[in-house]
């Protein structure tokens, strides 16, 4: 029993290190004013994307869009989100949330306050107008999969976008 938990760990690692390696891999040099791109088309990257999560419960697919968040993600690129607790995010993270006007949005964590979050895109110069609390916290971002610019974005995958406000 011991050797199987340890297998399994061992696995589980081999996984994240996997994907943070394929997250670094495809990240090339990118500016803040370029989106974030790779050769690997959009649809190579979902199936991969949906394999990887499916070994996870907690996991989930969505597609990048928008410009506020360079070079970090921006369209036709794909959020790996882990539902968690808001408790345990940190400063730095990149969280997905639902914003006031309904958009899922997923931005920089600027700062944490008494349970809420301050958050902003990583090219917008202020914080987001509202803080982002037990209510409207989705999940961390884990993981971005870049993949081609020439793809087509499958639209059945639901949207985080880099919002400016």
């Amino acid at each position: 029993m011991a050797h199987e938990m340890t297998l399994v760990a061992t696995m589980k690692r081999m996984i994240l290190i996997a994907v943070a390696t394929l997250a670094i891999g495809v990240m090339s040099s990118v500016s803040a004013h370029t989106a974030p791109s790779s050769s690997v088309p959009f649809e190579t990257a979902v199936k991969e994307a949906t394999w990887l999560t499916s070994l996870y419960p907690t996991w989930n697919i969505y597609r990048g869009e928008g410009r506020s968040m360079y070079p970090h993600y921006g369209s036709h690129s794909l959020l790996i989100v882990n539902e968690a607790e808001i408790s345990a995010v940190k400063a730095g993270m990149i969280v997905l949330f639902v914003d006031a006007e309904g958009d899922r949005v997923a931005h920089l964590v600027e700062r944490t306050d008494a349970g809420e979050l301050r958050t902003r895109g990583a090219n917008n110069k202020s914080v987001d107008p509202a803080p982002v609390t037990a209510d409207n916290f989705i999940g961390v971002v884990i993981g971005v999969m870049h993949t081609s610019r020439n793809s087509s974005p499958d639209t059945s995958i639901p949207v985080a976008i880099g919002k400016t406000y």
